[in-house]
């Protein structure tokens, strides 16, 4: 069987048949890659149909069914709508663009790829003289999780000993060359009229003259006043408020690169019954199976008859469907090892992630530890607390004691959280850090603790205590 020589032989690169290469080549395919190979075997081998309505998960629960059904959706939709639906309570946060997150910028920085070190990268390159460098920092330390600034040109004066005439020179100019456009922008007006600069076509230049001299009738959507003041007809203002959709309200949303990223997970983790399940994605891919009326004519035809292709085409669509079996199989047996194994960090968090290796699961499971490698790249969970990758419940231990030892994600989750109730005047230093995790048990080294707060995407304890001035 093609599962089994996977599991045997995957460590291994030489003499691969072409069914088991292909069953390497599935497993390490994450979903929308699967998806795009799936399509185009489709258009290939007319020995394969799709089977819509076979919606069974490879697994003891159904996930609709713990999470509850899903809405049923009108098929009689009307195509003609109000303007009201387009854009709805535009002040002060258009229900029709993404809700603003919650937290705080220096929280949002914290997470994945700084967006304060991103910015003062960009900074580096714009060749400023000191004091135009000094009140850049300012600004940029002065927004929030949005992109937006929060200090006016005199707290900024203020603060750099300088005039806000200055300020304000030095802030359109970030406004003209930070990426992305609508950076350091002072409310969604200014943001959204930034990226609306130069048009290069009529409805660009309507849309910037409406954001710059009408936005009071644009918020309280005065369509025929708009209308009325541009001479346009009903057509040109929706493809008009059409584009102004496209522009970004929260510019720092998007400098972070992976955080937008489209993810379809591999996986669900849910409670039932106070019991931990892991099952398949059913509506991530199509459903396969092979096509029945060919298969009846290759039974029925008559003895001597040329269907060497059609026989070919069959083999390969048999592989083809054996090499997804084995990769579902080996998500599934993959997810649940994980859900046994990492119980307490799916229960409190981070804090308790434990330690766990490749080998770990491959021993469990009876394969190879680059199958492990190969079914957890690009692949992902869902779980009531947020969807990770699979690789990110590996971590290695740290520190050897009477237990089983602190995995290295638990430990850069007790520094963050030792540093989310740092006074805001009085930073903890990586000294410091080290003595209290030390006191907790975890004798750790200073420079691992660097090492694991500058992973974390968190600023020295000098850089901190300057962002809070």
């Amino acid at each position: 069987m093609i599962g089994q020589g996977l599991h045997i032989n995957l460590g291994q690169s030489l003499n691969l048949t072409p069914q088991l290469q292909q069953a390497i080549k599935i497993l390490q395919m994450s979903s929308l890659e699967l998806e795009q190979e799936i399509a185009q075997m489709l258009e290939t081998n007319v020995m394969l149909e799709t089977n819509q309505l076979d919606e069974e998960l490879t697994a003891d629960d159904s996930v609709e069914e713990v999470q509850g059904e899903e809405q049923d959706i009108p098929s009689d939709v009307a195509e003609d709508y109000e303007w009201s639906d387009v854009y709805d309570d535009l002040q002060p946060t258009p229900s029709s663009l993404p809700e603003a997150p919650n937290s705080s910028f220096e929280s949002y920085t914290a997470e994945e790829q700084s967006v304060f070190q991103q910015l003062h990268e960009q900074l580096l390159k714009l060749n400023l003289d000191d004091e135009a460098f000094e009140i850049s920092e300012f600004i940029i330390d002065g927004l929030d999780e949005r992109g937006y600034l929060t200090l006016s040109y005199e707290d900024i004066a203020d603060q750099t000993n300088t005039l806000e005439y200055d300020v304000e020179l030095v802030h359109e100019r970030l406004m003209d060359e930070l990426e992305p456009t609508g950076i350091t922008a002072r409310d969604l007006q200014e943001c959204l009229a930034q990226q609306a600069k130069n048009p290069n076509t009529p409805i660009e230049y309507w849309a910037q003259r409406i954001i710059e001299d009408f936005w009071p009738e644009f918020s309280e959507q005065k369509w025929p006043f708009i209308r009325r003041k541009l001479e346009i007809n009903d057509e040109d203002l929706a493809e008009i408020l059409t584009f102004i959709r496209t522009l970004n309200p929260f510019p720092a949303q998007s400098i972070s690169g992976e955080n937008n990223q489209y993810i379809q997970p591999d996986l669900y983790a849910f409670k039932h019954l106070d019991e931990w399940h892991v099952s398949l994605n059913s509506s991530a891919l199509p459903k396969l199976s092979l096509n029945q009326l060919y298969l009846t004519l290759i039974e029925q035809a008559p003895k001597g008859e040329n269907l060497q292709a059609i026989k070919d085409q069959l083999q390969e669509a048999k592989w083809f469907l054996s090499s997804l079996e084995n990769r579902n199989s080996t998500l599934l047996k993959v997810g649940q090892e994980i859900i046994k194994r990492q119980k307490a960090f799916f229960e409190q968090g981070d804090e308790f992630m434990k330690p766990m290796i490749l080998r770990d699961i491959a021993d469990e499971i009876e394969v190879h530890e680059s199958t492990i490698s190969r079914a957890t790249s690009q692949k992902y969970i869902q779980t009531p607390n947020g969807t990770y990758e699979l690789k990110y419940f590996f971590s290695s231990q740290v520190q050897a004691g009477l237990d089983e030892g602190t995995s290295a994600t638990a430990i850069k989750a007790k520094i963050r959280k030792l540093i989310d109730a740092e006074p805001a005047k009085k930073p903890l230093s990586d000294n410091k850090l080290t003595q209290l995790l030390n006191d907790e048990g975890i004798p750790v080294a200073r420079r691992t603790v660097a090492k694991y707060r500058e992973a974390i995407n968190i600023p020295s304890s000098s850089e901190r205590k300057k962002m809070r001035i």
